[in-house]
């Protein structure tokens, strides 16, 4: 069957069709002025040629230094030193003028070493005649070379002086630096500010003992997110076409389009500037777990996995959020270091994200202890112990330790702590949530597993009646992780009216989505849609796609996909807007109970929560609660609001919008916590000035309109019911540098925005598998129908309370106060 269509005003008109199959290749749009597409991808990092900082010297800044034996060691083995930079204030990463690149026995191209500067105290055996006080006694500097291991953009490691756990004593404080190595040819192109690293105990002696001497570790928890790449482009190709007149012109395919993937798309005489694969912001974070001892294993980052560290700290040395140390490091509960007959469940977790040369681990399983006392505990497999020859995957897995068995009712076991006093356990329970596949440009799943975070959440104790058995406790479920946001680079969810003034010229800007947000549905992450436009501007050149759309029994429309479509430019347009590639629906990741998993451990011991949400379900009156795992500002803001060339061609130092939302952070509400002050994000200042928009004065009278400086942190902006500049932010270290913004990406997703966890239609409280729900009442009436009257915490620390229609419905809790027991 044969029929026309011709294109008028944007469009194609609607002509029925009865074909179930329909292959075409339209010209829409004609022009000979095709030019490049212009490649904004994000590389990776480069050599460099000589120091970008001051006089040609670049500053490798140290922020931290972890010194520990590795897991699994024999005796004598000199721990390894980890140091970390600060990705801010270092002007290139360390792995510019560092490196580990061996060919046989050759040496590395670009060897390095870490320097170790100490002062030995020999005491004076005589005393003064007058003072009768001892004479000052000797001071021996020492300094020692040892080879750097390995090396990462932000990381390397190195073996500690092999004197360091026998004759350096504890407290010495030793200068760390990182210098180069005999023929290296950086050598006179970076220097590094030595780090003063006082000394601690490497041996591990745990958190606390019972009686029997069996240690425990308190388990730390931090979060890493995912990264990958992905084709970005869908665009319409071209071919060469002759006029009647025998002039040349480039045609414009309104139904036949070039598409990169994954692997890469195919650059030919029809798709000529086709971009790259480039990174995605579809990604998801996972919780990780670490015994406390095991800090100073922790991997930064790999290919596939970031873990982002702390800018503002939220507190002193010893709590969440501390400075240059991982997110959270929350703590709330400790297991047996050896198995034995009592704490006889091994726990095993994601612990550490890989580096080249880890290899897989000999066992990722806790061997199970037998219950027959003559048996022999096995002990804990070490997550660093070497297979023959298996590569690590991604994310290693080990075993944190020992839980105990559940009572047969249900209840947990106590113990005798080395004080001689009665120690009680909880339920720990382990829950598990999928998140949904990620999709390839062309609509297929990515060669990728499916994604599951796995959490670990401890029961918390409730105050019963005073009739009821202390030693065997009311019990409420803990706080899972609350949800988290994409970056939505390319404004496909629209403009939010609470932080977002809607004007004419700017209907929306770049901002943090959560996931469960409803404004996702039909859309794509990143934005990748068939082409809505007819543009012969210098790099978007396009026509709007001509798509057969399915109208009822075996008949179709072709119609034009033009961001017209619907509006008063062109309100007669009957094809859709936007029509995007693999859209997706919004999602609460949903954590399942995995009920063959029975285990009671202790309270860790400091317990250490990290920021806390809450939210009363208006329906039952239960109170949902989350606990704030993922950080909240992303300080990148050079790459997120790019600089705005004021032509074509122009370097990119001139300003920036000002109106780019870079943090999606809580403030202090409805509890005892502190109200707390964010800290602005540090602009940089090379390779170019970043002129970013002054952030607005409330006393300088009306807000004007659009507002600039969001990501300032204006204090006129209105954000979880306060003012923006009293957020209590989780900075995260920057990823990008300078000359190389891809480094290790910056569209990292961040934590939901408040509006969206306790959002009544698609909030935490939706989903009651995040109610703090009784779970033991001795048969009381409330297990697993309701929250405890308090709320998930004493009234005295958080004002939420269940039931009813009471106000306040909502809060939020800064680690400055402790969630404290609730009463039954």
């Amino acid at each position: 069957m044969q029929s026309k269509w011709i294109k008028r005003n944007g469009k194609v008109q609607a002509v029925k069709f009865t074909a179930v199959f329909f292959a075409v290749l339209q010209f829409g749009c004609t022009n000979s002025f095709l030019k490049s597409f212009p490649n904004q991808l994000l590389t990776g990092s480069t050599g460099v040629t000589g120091g970008t900082g001051a006089s040609g010297i670049d500053n490798l800044v140290i922020s931290a230094v972890s010194i520990a034996t590795p897991a699994g060691s024999t005796a004598g083995t000199a721990p390894t030193t980890t140091v970390f930079f600060n990705t801010i204030q270092s002007t290139v990463p360390v792995s510019n003028h560092c490196n580990i690149v061996t060919t046989g026995a050759s040496q590395t191209t670009k060897p390095c070493n870490c320097q170790f500067k100490w002062n030995q105290v020999i005491a004076s055996t005589s005393t003064n005649a007058t003072t009768g006080l001892p004479n000052a006694g000797t001071t021996i500097p020492h300094s020692v070379l040892t080879a750097v291991a390995t090396v990462q953009p932000s990381e390397v490691t190195c073996p500690a002086p092999s004197i360091y756990s026998t004759e350096i004593p504890v407290g010495t404080q030793i200068n760390i630096s990182v210098v180069a190595g005999n023929n290296n040819p950086d050598a006179s192109e970076f220097q590094t500010p030595a780090f003063a690293y006082m000394t601690q105990a490497t041996s591990n002696n745990g958190n606390f003992s019972d009686s029997q001497g069996d240690l425990f570790e308190n388990i730390m928890r931090y979060s890493c997110y995912s990264l990958f790449q992905r084709g970005m482009s869908l665009q319409s190709a071209t071919t060469s076409l002759t006029s009647p007149n025998a002039t040349s012109l480039t045609g414009v395919y309104a139904s036949k389009f070039c598409l990169a993937t994954i692997a890469g798309g195919a650059a030919n005489q029809n798709c000529p500037n086709l971009a790259a694969p480039t990174w995605s912001a579809q990604n998801y974070y996972y919780d990780l777990y670490v015994q406390s001892s095991e800090l100073g294993h922790i991997n930064l980052s790999n290919t596939s996995y970031i873990c982002p560290t702390v800018i503002e700290s939220l507190g002193g040395n010893g709590t969440t959020g501390t400075a240059n140390k991982f997110w959270p490091l929350d703590s709330s509960f400790a297991l047996s270091i050896s198995g034995s007959t009592t704490f006889n469940v091994g726990v095993v977790a994601n612990s550490i994200v890989s580096v080249p040369g880890d290899q897989a681990s000999n066992s990722t399983t806790c061997a199970p202890i037998s219950p027959n006392p003559a048996a022999t505990a096995t002990g804990i497999p070490q997550n660093t112990a070497p297979a023959t020859g298996a590569a690590a995957p991604p994310l290693i897995q080990a075993c944190l330790g020992y839980a105990a068995t559940p009572n047969s009712d249900g209840t947990c076991p106590y113990f005798t702590n080395a004080l001689g006093q009665l120690q009680l356990t909880y339920r720990l329970r382990k829950y598990v949530a999928l998140y949904p596949r990620i999709f390839d440009t062309d609509g297929s799943p990515a060669a990728q597993p499916q994604a599951v975070n796995t959490v670990y959440v401890i029961d918390r104790p409730v105050k019963g009646p005073s009739t009821s058995n202390p030693l065997q406790p009311y019990t409420m479920r803990g706080p899972k992780p609350c949800p988290f946001a994409y970056y939505d680079r390319t404004g496909v969810t629209g403009a939010n009216p609470n932080v977002f003034p809607v004007t004419p010229s700017n209907s929306s800007y770049p901002w943090y989505v959560a996931s469960n947000d409803p404004t996702w549905a039909g859309k794509n992450v990143d934005g990748i849609q068939f082409p809505n436009q007819d543009s012969n501007a210098s790099g978007s050149q396009s026509c709007s796609a001509a798509i057969p759309i399915v109208d009822g029994a075996n008949q179709f429309t072709i119609q034009t996909v033009n961001i017209n479509n619907g509006t008063a430019t062109n309100n007669s347009g009957s094809g859709p807007s936007h029509l995007f590639v693999r859209p997706i629906q919004p999602f609460l990741a949903h954590y399942e109970e995995d009920t063959t998993f029975q285990a009671c451990a202790p309270l860790s011991n400091p317990f250490l929560d990290p920021p806390l949400h809450f939210v009363k379900d208006p329906n039952s009156g239960n109170v949902a609660w989350c606990a704030e795992s993922y950080p909240t500002q992303n300080n990148n803001l050079q790459w997120l609001d790019p600089p705005i060339p004021s032509a074509p061609g122009n370097p990119v130092n001139n300003a920036a919008t000002g109106m780019v939302s870079n943090y999606t952070s809580h403030t202090q509400k409805n509890s005892a916590s502190a109200s707390c002050v964010a800290t602005l994000p540090t602009l940089p200042t090379s390779p170019n000035p970043y002129t970013y928009p002054t952030a607005y004065n409330p006393g300088s009278g009306p807000m004007p309109t659009p507002t600039p400086a969001y990501g300032l942190h204006p204090g006129a902006v209105t954000w979880d019911s306060a003012t923006a500049s009293q957020t209590c932010d989780r900075t995260v270290t920057s990823n990008g540098t300078a000359t190389t913004p891809g480094t290790q990406w910056a569209s990292f997703p961040l934590l939901a925005p408040a509006s969206a966890i306790e959002n009544s239609t698609y909030g935490i409280e939706t989903d009651s598998s995040y109610y703090c729900m009784i779970t033991y009442d001795n048969n009381g009436g409330k297990t697993n129908v309701s929250s405890p009257s308090d709320g998930c915490c004493s009234k005295s620390s958080v004002y939420v309370k269940t039931g009813g229609a009471a106000a306040p419905a909502a809060a939020h809790l800064e680690p400055t106060v402790p969630c404290n027991i609730p009463s039954y």
